[in-house]
C-alpha cells in the first residue's frame, strides 16, 4: 500500500538523519536511497517537515510506526522560504550564519508568504540541520580524500573509483566532491611546492661553487629529503632543476662557463672535455691556450666524440696548435667519419680526391662524399658533382641539389654547367645576390653581350663592379674597360687605368697589356710589356713546337724546331718566329733578352727568323738562335 511505502520511507530517511533513532535500515536498503536521493533535492526535508507527513523527532524515537500527524500547508510556500533561507546560509560573506541583514529579509519574506512564526522556526531548523549535516559530510569526505592521497597531488583512474563511492558514502554530490578534492589537492600542492622549495634552497648552498653534490653534502641532503618527506623522484627533480639553472646563470658569465666545463672535464664528460677545449682554442672564459685545446680535444676524442675527432683532424691538417701532419689528420678524419660525422665525411672524402696525407683515390672520395651528400650536407653534393665532370647529368643533379640549398659554389657551377640560358643566368645571379665574385662577373658578361639576359650596360656594370671591388681580375678590367670607352659611365681615363692597374698589379696580362698601350712614356710601356714576358709560359704544341704564352694572344712568339727531329728542351736552343709583326710585338721582341749561342756551341737546327705580316709571304732577316735560360 501507498501510505505504508510512504511510511516506511520516511522512517528510512530519519534513521539516516538521525543515527540514535533505533530503526534497522537495513531492511529498507531500497528506500534508504530513496531517502537520500530526495534529500540531495531538498525534497526529502519538505517531505519529513510537512504538518501533514511529518512525525516528530520524539514520537520517532518511541514509536517507530507511530501514524503521522496530518497538517494542511502550502508545501509551494515552504519551498520557497526554504530555498531563500538555504542561499543566504550559503552566502560566501557569512556562511552557516544569519546576520541581521538577512533576517531583516527573512521577516519580509515570512510575511509575503504568510507563514507563522513556528512554521518559519522549524523550516530554518531544518536548513540549519540540513547545512551541518553537509558541512560535516564534506569536512570529512576532505580529510578521506587528503588521506587517500597522502603527498601526491594526482587523483589516478584507480583513485578515482575509490573516492567516488566514498562521496557516496558521504553523501556528497558529483560537483560538492569535486569541489573538496580539488581543495585538497591544492593544500598538497601548496605544501609539497613549500618542501620542495626549501629543499632546492639546501642543494642550491651545497652545489653553487662546486656544481656538484659532494660525498658529505650528499649525506645531509638525504637526511634533509628524510626530514621532509619528500619523495626521492621528487628530490631528484629538485636536484636536478637546480643544478640546471645553476649551469644556465653560469652560461651568461664565460668565466664561469669554463670553469663548469673544467669541472665536468675533469670527471670525464668528454662533452665538457670538447666544450673545454674549445675555451681554450677561442679564448672564452680562459687565456687562449692552443696546447690546452688540444690536449682536451684528445681526451674526448679517445672517449669517441666524433666533434673532438674532426676538429683534431683540422688542427693537424693546418698545424694548428701541433705540428702539421696529413697522415694524422686523415687518421682523425676517418674516425669521426666511421661515427657518423658529416662534415668529417666531406673533410675524408677531399682528402682521397687531393691525395692530402693519404693516396689518391676518386672512389674512395666519392664514397666519403656520398654519405655525407645522401644525409643533405650541401658541400659533399657539391663535391660529386665537380666529380662527375664526365657524366654531365649526373653532375647537375648534384649541382642541383646543393644549389637548392643555397650553396653559391654549385649555383655558380650549374649555371656554367647549363651553358649560356636564361636558366644559367638564374642560378649566376642566386649566387651573386650572395656574393659570389665569379658569378657577378659571370652575370655582368651576361649583361654585357645578351646571353640568356636582355642585353643591358647598366646592369653588366652593376655586376662589373660588385664583383671587381672583391678583388675579380676580370671583373676589375672589364670595369676598366667601361671607364675607358665610356660604356654605362662617363669616359673616364683616369678610373680606368686605376681598374686595369688593380688587375695587372694581381698577374693579369690582359690588364698589362692595356697599362703598356695607355702609358705615356717609353720606360712605362716597357714595365709592363717586361712584366708580361716576365710571366710568360713555354707550351707544348703539336710537330714539336713550343709557343710562349704572354696571356693575351698566344701565338705573338712561337719556337719551332725546324728541322722536324726529336728536340730536347733541356738543351734550351731556339729559333724563334714573330708573327703578325707590329710595333707591340717588336717591343716584345726587344725586350725578350735571352743569351746569344756562343761561338764554340752547336746546335742542331737552322739558323733562321722568319718575320712576317701575316700573309703566305716570307721576308728573310738576320738569323739569331738564343738560348733560353734555365
Amino acid at each position: 500500500p501507498v501510505d505504508k511505502i510512504r511510511d516506511e520511507i520516511k522512517q528510512a530517511a530519519l534513521c539516516y538523519l538521525k543515527k540514535d533513532c533505533g530503526i534497522d535500515v537495513s531492511a529498507h536498503l531500497e528506500y534508504y536511497h530513496l531517502g537520500i536521493e530526495l534529500l540531495n533535492g531538498r525534497r526529502l526535508i519538505e517531505f519529513l517537515d510537512s504538518p501533514a507527513t511529518t512525525t516528530t523527532k520524539e514520537s520517532a524515537k518511541k514509536s517507530p510506526s507511530a501514524s503521522p500527524v496530518e497538517m494542511d500547508t502550502s508545501q509551494e510556500r515552504y519551498k520557497e522560504y526554504m530555498d531563500i533561507v538555504a542561499a543566504l546560509m550559503n552566502d560566501e560573506e557569512t556562511p552557516g550564519v544569519i546576520d541581521d541583514e538577512e533576517r531583516e529579509m527573512l521577516k519580509m519574506k515570512q510575511k509575503i508568504l504568510k507563514l507563522t512564526d513556528e512554521e518559519v522556526k522549524k523550516i530554518e531548523e531544518s536548513v540549519i540541520n540540513h547545512h551541518q549535516n553537509k558541512d560535516e559530510a564534506e569536512r570529512k569526505y576532505r580529510e578521506e580524500v587528503k588521506n587517500f592521497l597522502g603527498d601526491v597531488p594526482e587523483i589516478t583512474a584507480k583513485k578515482r573509483m575509490r573516492l567516488d563511492l566514498s562521496a557516496q558514502s558521504f553523501g556528497i554530490s558529483p560537483d560538492i566532491a569535486k569541489k573538496c578534492e580539488a581543495d585538497v589537492v591544492e593544500e598538497i600542492s601548496k605544501n609539497i611546492s613549500h618542501k620542495m622549495e626549501e629543499y632546492r634552497t639546501l642543494v642550491r648552498k651545497k652545489t653553487e661553487d662546486t656544481y656538484e653534490i659532494s660525498p658529505k653534502a650528499r649525506i645531509f641532503l638525504d637526511l634533509k629529503i628524510q626530514e621532509l618527506g619528500l619523495s626521492k623522484e621528487l628530490a631528484k627533480k629538485c636536484e636536478s632543476d637546480v643544478l640546471a639553472v645553476i649551469e644556465q646563470e653560469a652560461s651568461t658569465d664565460v668565466v664561469k662557463t669554463a670553469e663548469l666545463y673544467r669541472i665536468k672535464a675533469e670527471r670525464g664528460d668528454k662533452e665538457a672535455q670538447y666544450n673545454l677545449g674549445n675555451c681554450y682554442n677561442e679564448g672564452n672564459g680562459v687565456e687562449e691556450d692552443q696546447n690546452e685545446a688540444i690536449k682536451w680535444y684528445q681526451k674526448a676524442a679517445e672517449q669517441g666524440h666524433a666533434d673532438a675527432q674532426n676538429i683534431l683532424g683540422d688542427c693537424y691538417s693546418k698545424g694548428i696548435g701541433v705540428e702539421d701532419n696529413l697522415s694524422t689528420a686523415v687518421q682523425y678524419y676517418r674516425k669521426a667519419s666511421e661515427e657518423g660525422h658529416i662534415q668529417a665525411q666531406v673533410n675524408l672524402g677531399n682528402c682521397y680526391l687531393e691525395g692530402r696525407g693519404i693516396d689518391e683515390n676518386e672512389n674512395e672520395a666519392i664514397k666519403w662524399f656520398l654519405k655525407a651528400a645522401e644525409q643533405g650536407h650541401a658541400d659533399a653534393q657539391y663535391y660529386l658533382g665537380l666529380c662527375s665532370a664526365e657524366d654531365k647529368s649526373e653532375a647537375q643533379k648534384w649541382f642541383s641539389k646543393a644549389a637548392g640549398q643555397g650553396h653559391a659554389d654549385a649555383q655558380y657551377a650549374l649555371g656554367l654547367l647549363l651553358g649560356p640560358c636564361l636558366d644559367s643566368a638564374k642560378w649566376f645571379r642566386k649566387a651573386a645576390d650572395q656574393e659570389h665574385a665569379d658569378a657577378q662577373y659571370e652575370l655582368g658578361s651576361y649583361y654585357a653581350s645578351g646571353l640568356g639576359v636582355d642585353m643591358d650596360d647598366n646592369e653588366a656594370l652593376k655586376w662589373y663592379r660588385k664583383a671587381a671591388v672583391q678583388g675579380h681580375l676580370e671583373a676589375q678590367h672589364e670595369l676598366g674597360n667601361c671607364y675607358l670607352h665610356g660604356i654605362a659611365v662617363s669616359v673616364d681615363k683616369k678610373e680606368a687605368i686605376k681598374w686595369y692597374h688593380k688587375a695587372a698589379e694581381q698577374g693579369l696580362a690582359d690588364s698589362q697589356r692595356m697599362l703598356g698601350i695607355l702609358a705615356e712614356t717609353v720606360a712605362e710601356k716597357n714595365k709592363w710589356f717586361q712584366k708580361i714576358i716576365e710571366r710568360s709560359e713555354i707550351i707544348p704544341t703539336l710537330n714539336y713546337e713550343w709557343g710562349i704564352k704572354w696571356g693575351f694572344l698566344d701565338d705573338d712568339i712561337w719556337i719551332k724546331n725546324s728541322s722536324y727531329k726529336n728536340w730536347d728542351q733541356s738543351d734550351h736552343f731556339l729559333e724563334v718566329t714573330i708573327k703578325f709583326k707590329n710595333t707591340n710585338s717588336a717591343v716584345f721582341y726587344t725586350l725578350l733578352k735571352v743569351p746569344t749561342l756562343n761561338a764554340n756551341e752547336t746546335h742542331l737546327f737552322e739558323d733562321a727568323m722568319s718575320i712576317s705580316d701575316g700573309s703566305d709571304k716570307k721576308h728573310e732577316g738576320e738569323a739569331v738562335l738564343y738560348r733560353l735560360n734555365k
